[in-house]
């Protein structure tokens, strides 16, 4: 059956397509993907100026968050700050590393 022949054909191709896709595929670069939000503070009975987020780095080389935002919400979801990393990007890039972001205005500058 002609039908079933070009169905073959074509299921073929694309398996071949999708496994060239595979492994001509190169790996993903990143160097500041494997940090996770490490703890959390709305401030001291909700006192936003004493808030603070913790970012933990999870290996060497994952500092460089230069430009890169860190937004907060409420418990309704109104957006309260959107912080943005000046440059330069912290210097200690040790795996376990933590960026605190924080100060007296709220979401103010990153400590290492």
């Amino acid at each position: 059956m002609p039908g079933r022949r070009w169905l073959r054909r074509l299921m073929l191709a694309g398996a071949l397509w999708a496994l060239a896709g595979g492994v001509a595929a190169g790996g993903a670069a990143g160097n500041h993907h494997l940090m996770r939000i490490s703890e959390v503070s709305a401030g001291v009975s909700g006192n936003q100026p004493s808030a603070y987020v913790e970012l933990q780095m999870f290996a060497p080389g994952q500092n460089a968050v230069a430009g890169e935002h860190i937004k907060t919400y409420d418990a309704a979801g109104t957006q309260l700050r959107d912080f943005t990393f000046g440059g330069p990007s912290p210097p200690n890039s040790e795996s376990q590393r933590t960026v605190v972001v924080a100060g007296s205005a709220g979401m103010f500058g990153p400590t290492i």
